[in-house]
């Protein structure tokens, strides 16, 4: 294998007469053993209208390779450029971001040319911007009921909440005694709340001037509804809080998994029962409502509750979804047999997000439905620590361990 790889700056610059694909743009493939195909080809957003194609290069002796481009998979393919020898990728620029193109590439030498390499494909949901750029990793974030601001956690020990339009810090809130792991913004539009937790404590801020009202023993603090309550991990149980004074209003078996954006479901599992709880939030009485779904696997295999309660993403094989209405497949997603860091659904639950633990630490997103890897997401130096969509659904948030926020979108 060769080093020293090139990257190569290509707006469209070879097109032949004709525009459809012969022995010299693309239909016709001479398959031959003097030239090896290249192989691994992915192609990501990396800035406004530019597309990045990275492949493996398995030929010794090549001069150069090819590169195709269509609009309808499989069909129509058009060369776009050529590259010279010893060069694995290439930046495609003035590309429309509403546009799903597919990818191919060949190896040639002279006149004999390599079979394809696998097809890949892009669509929109580019970089909007990187939000803020600090020294320390992000560990944490949410956003505000409104979508106009954020709130991160940090790895020295803080927690922000930002100005989503100007980028501008505007709290900062200092106490904990250990990196941040979790946020979460009340959805009160009267009371400015802000919940945040390190180490096995949570905080319960009042934002408008800087004061903790309270902390408790837990973990992953998730406001709910309309921010009258919120719930944590406690133990192997789940606590129901009145945000207000801190009182635990109810203690739910089983180990936290996820609450309904309106509060109308909450998610436990029991690892006695290997059980997943859906208890309904709104019946007060001491013995509320529940539906069990038995046989959903391994607790540590659930990554995800949606957030109507209508999904469950989960490990196996890579990652599937399940229907828990009837405790059934969904979807099977495709190229999912990565490790995963952080996962989160759209709130519509059209899509689903989740971010890899190893380079290139980029973020898919499926479609829910279908299963189809629609986006992919690159642009970050280390691993993005948390997703999170915004209320309107145009925007992915990420947070990572390079001390970046990047907002992706917009989502159709």
């Amino acid at each position: 294998m060769k080093g020293n790889r090139l990257l190569l700056l290509v707006t469209v610059f070879v097109v032949l007469a004709g525009a459809g694909c012969d022995s010299k743009n693309g239909t016709t493939n001479t398959q031959t053993d003097f030239v090896t195909a290249p192989t691994n080809l992915r192609a990501d957003w990396v800035n406004t209208g530019e597309i990045l194609l990275r492949w493996r290069d398995r030929s010794d002796d090549e001069n150069g390779f090819e590169v195709f481009e269509s609009l309808d998979s499989s069909r129509n393919y058009n060369l776009v450029a050529v590259t010279t020898a010893n060069v694995d990728s290439v930046l495609l620029a003035g590309r429309n971001p509403e546009v799903l193109y597919f990818y191919k590439v060949r190896a040639f030498r002279g006149t004999i040319y390599s079979g394809y390499s696998n097809e890949t494909r892009v669509a929109s949901g580019m970089l909007i911007k990187t939000l803020c750029r600090l020294e320390a990793a992000i560990t944490a974030i949410d956003f505000s009921p409104a979508g106009v601001a954020l709130v991160t956690g940090s790895s020295e020990f803080l927690v922000r909440t930002w100005d989503v339009g100007s980028g501008q810090i505007t709290h900062i809130l200092s106490g904990h005694s250990a990196p941040i792991n979790w946020v979460s913004y009340s959805p009160s539009i009267t009371h400015y709340r802000i919940a945040s937790q390190a180490g096995g404590y949570i905080k319960i801020w009042d934002v408008s001037n800087n004061h903790e009202l309270y902390s408790l023993n837990g973990d992953r603090p998730t406001f709910f509804g309309d921010g009258v309550y919120f719930v944590y991990k406690l133990g192997n149980n789940t606590a129901l809080i009145e945000t207000q004074n801190g009182d635990l209003k109810k203690l739910y078996p089983g180990y936290f998994i996820g609450v309904t954006i309106d509060g109308s479901s909450l998610a436990t599992f029991r690892d006695s029962l290997a059980t997943l709880m859906l208890w309904d939030l709104r019946d007060t009485s001491s013995s509320p409502r529940v539906t069990e779904v038995q046989h959903i696997g391994d607790r540590g295999d659930i990554l995800s509750f949606s957030p109507l309660g209508n999904y469950l993403a989960m490990r196996g094989n890579g990652m599937k979804i399940i229907r828990l209405e009837d405790n059934t497949e969904q979807s099977q997603l495709e190229q999912s047999n990565f490790e995963v860091y952080a996962t989160a659904f759209r709130r519509n639950e059209t899509y689903f997000a989740a971010s890899a633990l190893r380079e290139p630490w980029h973020i898919c997103v499926w479609n829910v439905q279908t299963g189809e890897l629609v986006f992919t997401l690159s642009g970050h130096n280390y691993v993005p620590y948390q997703l999170c969509w915004s209320p309107d659904d145009n925007t992915l948030a990420s947070a990572s361990g390079d001390g970046t926020v990047k907002l992706w979108g917009p989502f159709r």
